[in-house]
């Protein structure tokens, strides 16, 4: 089995492009699907890590993602990937004809309009949190 296809007819589908710790814990997060999104597949260029699976689903080759977003129709992908990264692959996902990018790294993406992007500071949540204490 190459990518998860269980279900996806009523829940959005995702990709988690990076693999690395904070993309495989997103990816082992179950209560995911409880909200209605279902990770199809992660990519990574790690060759240690494609053909993996995590979480029942497997790693695949970053070169694979645009086929597979058309493919698969994909509605979100979610970035976990080092910053520097970040634009270069934004730029694929969007060729790929990917509307929404959950953005878990620092980078500031530069994305047309009709590319919705949700940007997560898990520092600046942090800071928030420590002014609490």
């Amino acid at each position: 089995m190459e990518v998860n296809n269980n279900m996806v007819k009523d829940k959005k589908k995702a990709f988690i492009i990076g693999a690395g710790n904070l993309g495989t814990a997103l990816a082992k997060y179950d209560n995911f699907r409880n909200c209605g999104l279902n990770i199809v597949a992660l990519f990574d260029n790690d060759k240690n890590k494609i053909g993996k699976p995590v979480n029942g689903v497997l790693v695949l080759d970053i070169a694979r993602l645009p086929n597979l977003a058309r493919k698969f129709n994909v509605d979100i992908a979610i970035l976990t990937l080092p910053e520097q990264y970040a634009q270069i692959i934004t730029n694929e996902i969007v060729r790929a004809g990917i509307k929404h990018i959950w953005n878990f790294t620092a980078a500031e993406l530069i994305v047309p309009d009709d590319v919705n992007v949700k940007n997560e500071s898990l520092a600046a949540k942090f800071m928030s949190f420590a002014q609490e204490l």
